[in-house]
């Protein structure tokens, strides 16, 4: 009989170029992995076997029958065995990398029926034999061979149908596809046994595999070779029990810690680098927690956070590790000409399986750490964090990214007074964010730090910016006439760092036709200034244009003299509480009177906020203070309301 060879050096290359593939893309050696090795690896054998017997008889002409049914029976085991692979791939795939005994058993009964049918060949060459000539051929019970990889491939398919929404639509066809390419072949290779095409069909099913199922960028991060983000919740999924899910009965897993560190200015620095240097610092990062933690799987989620899932039965992070942590960031990491100091935070989850569901684990993760973040302790446990509130972060996050796509964000002007020319002369642009289901009303003082952690703030910050400018847009004429000299917008620290913020501040400025002196920039200090050089930049080439600048809430948080020393501020505006606390506090008012009088030293006028009665208003007046802002003048009042407010208190009430 003259075998068609062709098949078989296709299927090799095929083989050869996915091995190339998948050694050049992936470092992440779990069991799905592992399994396509053991698939690739029996399917090479057994084309070797095929070309070997059928193409080379001289290279075993010295073997006796006996050491040559040995050979054969190895390759019809290593035959069978990657059907048996795949259908245990299927089983490993639908349960999350976990084995389920019973089935596991079910798909083992048909190959060890093979092994049967091996060893009784031995004795009575039912399936395959040499004649004197040691020529190769097929006995009688060969055919039932392909009756148990029917079995097997049914088996896959019925698994594949009862549990289909465990996978997704993708990951369901490709197992189809797989099935049906396999069936086809060893159809075709019972029926017309010199075609060869069977290793064929394993070689395309391995393709199907890694391009429909294996998807290596979900798995694997490319730039850091650990464990991508999409892996990292699909294992914690897999983790959790179905009674924790459901409410029913189901498989328990080993209690797990899941650490999570957090990068609290990661974000900056990458901005500041570029990606040139980027990937050298997060592939820097990933190593570190790789070498140090060994034992644990390593996971990278996103620009500013990596996550380690660990069994507790191996190992148990410690506080000891986040020392280690903390360390080995407290010296800066030299990419090229920049010195990096990263802050990291850690959040440890000490789980069982049946604890919580995935939903509430999910929370945690991603947004448990923002309660993290304003404090000063350098490591959290799920006992330090509120779960309600957790869930209320991440409620009011997902409320911000429909309000940055719709623009559902509402603007109100608070006025404010000028004691020098006895008018209204400005007014305080304020975000407002209403939930109209649930939530009501919520502060900026709550919001605005979860957009800058969302990395919305930019967005949000144009937003503002287009609707007051809008605003004075359409009622320039009127502001002029009531008085109005100028609108102030907030300005976070973190917009003021970000590159080309002058550019488009000043572009959407020609948009609406406002000359810029109708802006000041009110620079809100609810993140830590990093670079003050390029917020000195931002700020520089803003002024050039007249726009002008204030400092907010001076006396509070991280607004301080060295701000007033390094930045190019006009005005400065005095917090509230400073304000309310020195009304009760002889050494408060007596520290409130020095810093009066040290900002107008420094020739930098000031804005009393907080002005609720006639007291707080003739006293700072007596310090020469110029600016007055509270509702002891008026509340923030929507657009319409300001500008009759203006109109009534400057010429009317005038």
């Amino acid at each position: 009989m003259d075998y068609n060879l062709y098949y078989n050096v296709a299927a090799l290359l095929i083989l050869i170029t996915l091995s190339i593939m998948m050694g050049a893309k992936n470092n992440i050696k779990n069991k799905l992995y592992r399994l396509l090795l053991v698939m690739l690896a029996l399917t090479v054998l057994s084309i070797a076997a095929d070309t070997v017997c059928l193409y080379f008889p001289d290279m075993y002409s010295g073997l006796t029958k006996t050491m040559l049914s040995v050979y054969m029976s190895a390759y019809f085991l290593a035959h069978i065995g990657i059907v048996l692979v795949c259908c245990i791939y299927v089983l490993l795939l639908i349960n999350k990398e976990k084995y389920t005994n019973t089935y596991f058993c079910l798909a083992v009964i048909p190959f060890l029926g093979a092994v049967g049918l091996v060893v009784k060949n031995l004795f009575d060459s039912s399936l395959f034999y040499f004649d004197n000539d040691m020529v190769y051929h097929q006995g009688n019970t060969a055919a039932y061979l392909y009756v148990i990889m029917a079995v097997l491939w049914a088996f896959s398919f019925i698994y594949t149908r009862w549990n289909k929404k465990s996978l997704s639509k993708r990951e369901e066809m490709t197992i189809y596809i797989m099935i049906a390419i396999q069936t086809v072949c060893g159809a075709i290779q019972l029926l017309f046994p010199w075609i060869l095409i069977e290793n064929f069909g394993y070689a395309l099913s391995l393709i199907a595999v890694c391009t429909g199922i294996r998807n290596l960028e979900e798995v694997v991060d490319y730039t850091t070779q650990v464990y991508a983000r999409y892996a990292f919740f699909e294992n914690i999924r897999a983790r959790v029990s179905e009674e924790a899910c459901t409410g029913k009965i189901g498989r328990k897993t080993k209690d797990f810690q899941l650490v999570t560190i957090y990068f609290t200015n990661i974000q900056m620095y990458l901005e500041m680098i570029g990606m040139k240097y980027e990937d050298n610092l997060l592939k820097r990062c990933a190593n570190f927690f790789k070498q140090t933690f060994p034992k644990a799987r390593v996971y990278y989620l996103g620009e500013d956070a990596f996550g380690m899932i660990i069994n507790k039965s191996e190992y148990i992070f410690s506080e000891e590790d986040g020392k280690k942590v903390a360390e080995q960031f407290e010296n800066p990491i030299v990419i090229g000409n920049y010195r990096i100091k990263l802050e990291p935070v850690i959040l440890v989850l000490d789980l069982k399986p049946d604890e919580l569901s995935f939903e509430d684990i999910n929370e945690y993760i991603n947004y448990g750490y923002i309660k993290a973040r304003n404090s000063s302790k350098d490591i959290y446990y799920k006992e330090d964090i509120d779960l309600k509130e957790v869930r209320r972060i991440y409620n009011t996050m997902q409320l911000l990214k429909s309000a940055v796509e719709h623009e559902g964000f509402d603007i109100v002007y608070q006025p404010i007074y000028s004691a020098h020319q006895d008018k209204i002369v400005s007014a305080e642009a304020l975000i407002r964010l209403k939930d109209n289901l649930t939530m009501g009303y919520i502060s900026p003082e709550e919001f605005i730090p979860i957009a800058e952690k969302g990395g919305l703030i930019l967005k949000i910050g144009e937003i503002v910016l287009r609707k007051v400018c809008r605003f004075i847009s359409e009622n320039k004429n009127k502001l002029k006439e009531y008085g109005v000299q100028y609108i102030e917008v907030n300005l976070s620290t973190i917009q003021c760092m970000e590159y080309g913020i002058d550019k488009t501040a000043i572009d959407i400025m020609k948009e609406f036709d406002v000359e810029p002196h109708w802006i000041n920039f009110e620079i809100t200090e609810t993140a830590e200034i990093n670079s003050i050089a390029i917020v000195r930049k931002s700020i520089n080439e803003l002024q050039k244009s007249d726009i002008s600048f204030s400092l907010d809430d001076y006396g509070s948080g991280n607004a301080n003299i060295n701000y007033l020393l390094e930045l190019p501020f006009e005005i400065v505006k005095i917090d509230k509480f400073i304000l309310w606390n020195a009304f009760h506090n002889k050494t408060q008012m007596e520290a409130l009177e020095s810093t009066v009088a040290m900002l107008h030293e420094l020739g930098i006028k000031i804005v009393v906020e907080g002005i609720e009665n006639q007291e707080y208003l003739e006293k700072m007046k007596a310090l020469g203070c110029e600016y007055f802002q509270g509702y002891y003048f008026a509340k923030p009042m929507a657009e319409e309301k300001y500008i009759e407010y203006c109109r009534e208190r400057n010429i009317v009430g005038g």
